[in-house]
């Protein structure tokens, strides 16, 4: 590597398969998936843990999203999850 780089090698973003369409996050294409329902048991969880023997704490989600999805809707649909 060269001197100038710190010994560092760049990262360099992962190319999808040719045939895979692109990647699209949409929270409400996987609302109430497998993931989704462990994420939110883990989260529910911790938070009972941290406030069953001390004072209450403030959460401030920053990445909450809708907050509401449709399961049923088209978007849920799309993905079958």
């Amino acid at each position: 590597m060269p001197a100038s780089s710190g010994g560092l090698k760049a990262l360099q973003p992962r190319t999808s398969h040719p045939e895979s369409p692109p990647l699209n996050y949409r929270h409400a294409f996987h609302a109430g998936n497998f993931a989704d329902l462990v994420k939110h048991a883990c989260l529910t969880a911790a938070l009972a843990e941290m406030t069953a023997a001390g004072p209450p704490i403030q959460v401030i989600d920053t990445h909450a999203g809708a907050g509401l999805y449709d399961l049923g809707g088209e978007d849920a649909r799309r993905t079958a999850e």
